[in-house]
């Protein structure tokens, strides 16, 4: 049995019904997943020195082109990133 029905045939209220039935309807399109393929259309990297690396890429989705940018230094054996802006 759908929650909507069960909710009907217990509550009695059409208004709940109505209003319950339009946040499902709301929720289930917030919900759905977007089939857009992101692609990365050209990359740049930079070593400033042997343990910091910049690096810059530009992203599309069909719709949109963005640009973000990253700052990564080497810290205790591991590369932690200090700068990380999109556009």
């Amino acid at each position: 049995m759908e929650p909507a029905l069960y909710l009907n045939s217990h509550a009695g209220y059409p208004e709940v019904l109505n209003a319950v039935t339009r946040r499902v309807a709301i929720t289930q399109r917030a919900n759905a997943t977007s089939q857009r393929t992101v692609v990365i259309t050209n990359s740049r990297i930079c070593r400033i020195k042997h343990d910091i690396v910049e690096g810059a890429v530009m992203i599309s989705d069909g719709g949109r082109l963005r640009a973000a940018v990253i700052r990564l230094e080497a810290f205790r054996g591991r590369w932690r990133a200090t700068y990380l802006q999109t556009m």
